[in-house]
């Protein structure tokens, strides 16, 4: 990780701004087509849900997973962080 390399972006975060942190664990979830479930699409379904609560955010999400993988078994930790800026 020393000689990974990384863009530093800074933002100003306002009230009611929601911000969502995870694992690569659902992007990179297959599913029987062994297709990633992919940054883009979590991208889409938090644009979609960003104005729910916190716990409602997370909740669609791993719903999202779940449809997915169809039953398969998950293949890595699935970890979300929301804060929601006061």
């Amino acid at each position: 990780m020393e000689r990974a390399s990384y863009k530093l972006v800074e933002k100003q975060l306002n009230s009611g701004d929601t911000i969502l942190l995870l694992t690569d664990g659902l992007p990179e979830q297959m599913n029987s087509h062994m297709v990633i479930f992919d940054y883009s699409r979590v991208l889409k379904y938090f644009d979609e849900i960003a104005e729910n609560t916190p716990n409602e955010i997370i909740n669609c999400l791993v719903q999202k997973a779940d449809e997915w993988v169809d039953g398969q078994k998950q293949s890595d930790d699935i970890t979300f962080v929301v804060i929601r800026v006061l």
